[in-house]
């Protein structure tokens, strides 16, 4: 059984939100969520929530994380994932333009590994989205709409 929650579990005012942005365009790979966003849905989402809170929560959040990443903690966040920091060892790489070879340095890097209930969330609806496409890409209302055209 799943431990992820469904989406009848999920505020009624963030899917409102999710819905109209997927509607408009807004979600779909081309664009990202950025921080203003988070804090935009943050105060939607909650009754009790001013926008300069949510704006302050979420840049209280980021820099929370961020000092942990950099004092070398992990962070772990059960069934969205966890950070930690690795060592990109030196390397011989290539200019692309010359062809020219080039030493790399070795340097430290944050790195996110997804945890399994947010990589079978992802999984799930991108299949559905694939279905959606395939059954329409075989029905006949396509065909319709390529006649009409």
């Amino acid at each position: 059984m799943s431990t992820q929650p469904m989406t009848s579990d999920i505020n009624p005012k963030l899917l409102q939100i999710i819905r109209e942005n997927i509607k408009n365009g807004k979600a779909d790979s081309k664009n990202s969520l950025t921080r203003s966003d988070l804090a935009t849905m943050m105060e939607t989402i909650s009754d009790d929530m001013t926008a300069k809170e949510a704006n302050y929560a979420t840049h209280a959040l980021v820099d929370i994380l961020s000092e942990a990443l950099v004092k070398g903690s992990r962070i772990e966040i059960r069934g969205f994932g966890t950070w930690e920091v690795r060592f990109l060892e030196a390397r011989t790489a290539h200019n692309p333009r010359t062809g020219e070879k080039v030493k790399t340095i070795g340097k430290f890097r944050p790195h996110f590994k997804a945890g399994k209930s947010l990589k079978n969330r992802v999984n799930d609806f991108y299949l559905q989205q694939y279905e959606r496409v395939k059954q329409y890409a075989t029905s006949e209302s396509r065909e319709q709409d390529l006649v009409e055209a």
